[in-house]
């Protein structure tokens, strides 16, 4: 049977370990001792749902269905102890932790009748995510077992050695002074032809946004929780009397700025499109950067030798020696084509009615309307500095 054994408080995080066991009898009963399982879990979320949680081990059952090596001769829909396992881990806020290593961690090593399947997975729910970003987990080659072994680090920094790219946020658009800093660097002469004009004036916007960026947003959720800090103390000295409304008022407004602001970069950070504009569901959004954040972030790559690269710049050396095999290269999956087959695709020729708006001028009207129904989200570089702030403010 499952013999679930809770380890007391630790870390300072918080955090409590669920150990359980089973025998190889137990599983001739899988169905209901799985069920136990997940019932034992539903408890515990009732009483420690609001810490971080990490699941790892062997579930003896797949999630999906395209987690079996022969999945194409197979139901693609899930079996019932799957819907189970996949209602289990939406009702908890339960997600695959990130990994790397192979996709199915158990075979039965048959060479007749070979079969692979995702039995083992380690599980998080988004507090992990959030409180944990730096953890991570690898799956190791079985050896002699069956099973692949998972192991888990609390904290391992991804190799970098190159700054972030810069990136506009939308933000930014709500400060007051936003129009009048990106108008100050934007309207000193430049001399050269408009290529190099535009390159330069964006250079030097960049590095005015930066600035602006580090006086008024850095470190957004802490100056929201600092704001909502001082609105508190504020708001006890207005009811006894001792402070003016005014000033009052003023901080509160500040504060939703500040929270309009949290909620855009968060948004803009977790690329989630769909929420309505005005929820302000900022821990959803958290743990949405932190889930994503993972998922992005590559730790070590494997190179045709079968060698590690876990440092940055051999991670980037095989990538770039990777693309530069692909370019000229001939592709032996690829097979050849009809030469008359080819020649009838491509001697088709548009009628003329058509054909003359391929050469016909472009107009400011119709690039301004292409421009302006992109999304703000669109061109998260330099270029939607000027796509957001023609949108809100008007030319420049």
């Amino acid at each position: 049977m499952w013999k679930l054994v809770l380890i007391e408080e630790a870390l300072e995080k918080r955090i409590l370990s669920l150990y359980t066991t089973h025998s190889p009898v137990t599983w001739y009963f899988e169905g209901c001792f799985v069920r136990q399982l997940w019932q034992q879990l539903y408890i515990l979320e009732r009483n420690i749902g609001h810490l971080p949680w990490m699941l790892g081990g062997d579930f003896n059952i797949t999630l999906h269905p395209d987690e079996y090596s022969d999945c194409e001769f197979l139901c693609p829909n899930p079996t019932s102890e799957m819907k189970d396992f996949q209602d289990v881990s939406y009702e908890l806020d339960l997600h695959d932790h990130p990994y790397i290593g192979p996709i199915f961690t158990w075979s039965n090593k048959q060479s007749g009748s070979y079969l692979a399947r995702k039995l083992d997975r380690v599980l998080i729910n988004s507090n992990w995510a959030t409180i944990f970003q730096k953890s991570a987990v690898e799956f190791l080659v079985p050896g002699v077992s069956d099973h692949c072994m998972a192991i888990a680090w609390f904290y391992k920094d991804a190799p970098t050695n190159l700054p972030k790219p810069f990136k506009f946020f939308n933000f930014w658009t709500l400060h007051p002074t936003f129009l009048s800093v990106v108008k100050q660097s934007w309207h000193p002469t430049i001399f050269g032809n408009p290529m190099l004009i535009l390159f330069l004036k964006l250079k030097r916007l960049k590095t005015s946004l930066k600035s602006f960026n580090n006086s008024y947003f850095s470190e957004i959720s802490n100056r929201v929780k600092s704001k909502r800090i001082e609105l508190e103390q504020h708001q006890m000295l207005s009811l006894k009397g001792t402070n003016p409304i005014d000033k009052e008022l003023q901080i509160q407004k500040d504060l939703f700025m500040l929270e309009e602001a949290e909620l855009m970069f968060l948004k803009q950070k977790a690329k989630i499109q769909w929420i309505k504009e005005g929820d302000k569901c900022s821990k959803f959004f958290h743990s949405a950067v932190a889930v994503k954040n993972k998922k992005e972030t590559i730790r070590m790559l494997i190179n045709d030798q079968g060698l590690r690269l876990e440092s940055f710049d051999d991670m980037a050396s095989e990538v770039i020696a990777f693309y530069k095999n692909l370019f000229g290269s001939v592709d032996t999956n690829v097979k050849g084509c009809d030469y008359n087959f080819l020649k009838n695709i491509l001697s088709y020729s548009l009628p003329p009615e058509h054909s003359s708006n391929l050469i016909k001028d472009v107009t400011t009207e119709e690039i301004k309307e292409a421009v302006f129904e992109q999304g703000n989200d669109k061109a998260p570089g330099l270029m939607n500095t000027l796509h957001c702030s023609s949108k809100r403010h008007g030319p420049l």
